[in-house]
């Protein structure tokens, strides 16, 4: 037998193929074609049509592969065929995992660097409040507007970002991941609307009970929201259950404000309006996540996910639109951990890079 490339149009699905493939599994196949190649031919028969293989064919399609690497089984009858389709599919799943080999493969592949899918989110995306008559009161510390996500946005507007945020975060999450959202009270409706479109299954809603309330007339506001979603339907991680694993945890978290008198305050208030304590964060993560694991925030504003993430043992891969916060970031990381932030792609480290940006923009 002999491999030759057959362009994509012209393949045929089996039309007796009982395996299905969701669009969340063919962009995964689709990442792994772009990561690794085309490693694994499609069987075909000698007219074509696909007898194993269909899902690395819709991903070829989606990456807009003109032509992928296939292999004819010209010597296979119809009943061997149809056959073959079942059992391809059907033995697979009756496959074990070693599981401490397991985890001493993705322990490797996270020492490489490689990227794993995520197990869990943790995140704060923007309120969609602005920062003046919300945050920042009349003290001396005064920030500016956020980049976007303060007050610009619709009800319908801010409630279709948020589930444009969760599918991307649901489609690169391992099934049965958990997904740990902070908000406020003003936008339950959209949290809710956008969530239960996306996510299988509200897992809890969890309160972060602060020392001192703070602004607001009808109420002062002394707590914030952080809503537990389960990505998928696989068994979620639980690393604290009724106290097994000598953890205790409930759904009302205490963790001091950034208005709590305490060394350190007013530096982390002049870092960003609305930084969130590294001890909730690194608590939360640990609820939901293995040691080594990756943890993900799509809107990391000071960094403190990967402060967190420093602390616990996991590595955390973080997005932030706003490159002053991206530099408050870095720095952060680099005095916690003790280490130097290399530029991907180069050898420059973060000063380095700082300096001759500096220079360009002069």
């Amino acid at each position: 037998m002999k491999i030759e490339y057959t362009p994509v149009r012209e393949l045929r699905p089996h039309p007796n193929n009982a395996r299905t493939h969701s669009k969340k599994q063919i962009r995964q196949i689709a990442k792994s074609i772009q990561q690794f190649g085309f490693c694994n031919p499609v069987l075909v028969d000698d007219a074509k049509q696909i007898i194993a293989g269909h899902g690395r064919v819709e991903a070829a399609k989606l990456l807009g592969i003109d032509a992928v690497p296939t292999m004819r089984l010209s010597h296979l009858s119809e009943a061997d065929k149809r056959a073959y389709v079942l059992a391809d599919n059907k033995l697979a799943e009756k496959a074990g995992w070693d599981r401490e080999l397991l985890a001493i493969e993705l322990q490797g592949l996270i020492e490489l660097d490689v990227d794993i899918e995520l197990e869990f989110a943790f995140t704060d995306p923007p309120y969609n409040v602005a920062i003046d008559g919300h945050v920042c009161g009349l003290g001396r510390i005064q920030h500016r507007e956020f980049a976007m996500g303060c007050g610009e946005m619709s009800e319908a507007e801010f409630t279709a970002f948020l589930k444009t945020v969760f599918a991307l975060l649901a489609d690169n999450s391992i099934d049965g991941s958990i997904h740990q959202v902070c908000m406020d009270w003003r936008h339950i409706w959209e949290m809710l609307e956008a969530g239960r479109t996306v996510y299988s299954e509200l897992k809890n809603l969890c309160v972060w009970n602060k020392s001192n309330a703070g602004m607001g007339s009808f109420y002062r506001s002394k707590h914030e929201l952080v809503f537990v979603w389960k990505s998928g339907t696989a068994a979620h991680l639980n690393n604290f259950e009724l106290g097994q694993h000598g953890r205790h945890r409930s759904n009302v978290w205490d963790y001091p404000g950034i208005n709590t008198m305490r060394p350190g305050r007013l530096e982390e208030l002049a870092m960003h309006p609305t930084v969130k304590p590294v001890a909730l964060v690194a608590d939360a993560i640990k609820d939901c996540s293995r040691r080594g694991g990756l943890v993900l925030d799509p809107f990391c504003g000071s960094g403190t996910i990967l402060i967190a993430a420093e602390r616990t043992g996991r590595k955390a891969r973080a997005l932030e639109i706003d490159p002053i916060y991206v530099d408050v970031a870095v720095r952060r990381w680099q005095a916690c951990a003790g280490k130097s932030a290399i530029l991907a792609g180069s050898s420059e480290t973060f000063e380095i890079t700082a300096d001759r940006r500096a220079k360009a923009a002069a």
